[in-house]
């Protein structure tokens, strides 16, 4: 063969190889994208489950809030309510305390 026939054989193959490589390079390249974004996609899920958690813990205080308010309201009403029978009761007072003791 020709000098400038090989010369130009080996030019052509060692695109080839280049282009091998690349291609190889591609396909790794695309398989990582995918990869992290399968991971991003994971990620988002586990934020919404996280805040769909987050919103249903304060909505579950504002009620244990809400409960406690409302607690502590009939407790102060049941106090004054036996202050006022202990009151009322006079002479019997004495009886009342004993009989709650």
């Amino acid at each position: 063969m020709r000098p400038a026939i090989v010369e130009a054989m080996a030019s052509i193959q060692e695109v080839q190889a280049k282009l091998d490589r690349k291609s190889a390079d591609v396909k790794l390249l695309k398989k990582a994208v995918k990869e992290r974004e399968d991971r991003a996609t994971v990620a988002e899920r586990a934020v919404r489950e996280g805040a769909e958690a987050l919103d249903a813990a304060r909505a579950e205080l504002a009620q244990a809030s809400a409960d406690r308010r409302l607690l502590r309201k009939h407790a102060k009403k049941l106090e004054e309510d036996l202050a006022a029978t202990k009151s009322s009761c006079g002479s019997d007072g004495g009886a009342l305390a004993a009989a709650e003791d």
